[in-house]
């Protein structure tokens, strides 16, 4: 009780102090300067170790995103955002039932970018990220019979990754994005993902993308 009544001020005081930090910062910005919303929504061609766990499956996913203007061609861009690979579909026997397995990327992270022309809404920007990875595989089943659903969670991780590539910043509203990301996942041992089960023996694995992204602000 006496850990958590000294933790619990020092843990406020600093999340208050780090809002009005970022307070002070955004007072100078004029209008059009000032944090834009946006998406996006992505598809993941997996490398490396990724590749042979999903069979050379593509990837979908969707992001949400925040651009902060930093001025002079400089911007962060915090971001959330998941994909989804299906692993395998396959028909139980002796049912109607389904059951489908899910390779699932959960992430929290930031994207520093850089606009060469010196302005964050137009022209080609690099960038560099880095962020947290949820890797599960998910799965399910289906009984159209008796519409059945169930479902469980395996083989789960969680790890550090990042992320390098380029972008073009069509107008203020649309963008296009290619980035490699990279992080670690929780494979099986001995079988892809797509043959393993909960029991399947656990390895730590390389997860490498190549991701294809179109981007939106509002």
């Amino acid at each position: 009780m006496s850990n958590q009544t000294l933790h619990t001020p020092a843990f406020f005081r600093l999340g208050l102090a780090a809002a009005l930090l970022v307070a002070a910062g955004a007072q100078p910005l004029r209008a059009a300067d000032r944090p834009k919303f946006g998406g996006a929504v992505t598809v993941s061609l997996p490398t490396s170790d990724l590749k042979t766990d999903t069979k050379d499956k593509v990837g979908f996913g969707a992001a949400f995103q925040i651009t902060f203007d930093l001025g002079q061609g400089h911007a962060v861009r915090p971001r959330a955002d998941f994909t989804v690979y299906n692993l395998k579909e396959t028909r139980l026997p002796g049912s109607d039932a389904r059951e489908y397995k899910e390779l699932v990327s959960y992430g929290l992270g930031a994207d520093y970018l850089y606009y060469l022309k010196g302005r964050a809404d137009q022209g080609v920007y690099l960038l560099a990220g880095v962020g947290v990875q949820r890797w599960n595989v998910a799965i399910s089943t289906h009984d159209s019979d008796d519409d059945r659903y169930t479902s469980e969670t395996t083989h789960r991780k969680t790890s550090v990754g990042g992320a390098v590539g380029l972008g073009v910043q069509v107008n203020r509203w649309f963008g296009v994005e290619a980035r490699y990301a990279f992080s670690r996942y929780e494979g099986t041992q001995g079988v892809t993902l797509a043959d393993s089960t909960a029991q399947s023996p656990a390895v730590t694995r390389n997860a490498g993308a190549v991701q294809i992204a179109a981007t939106f602000r509002w």
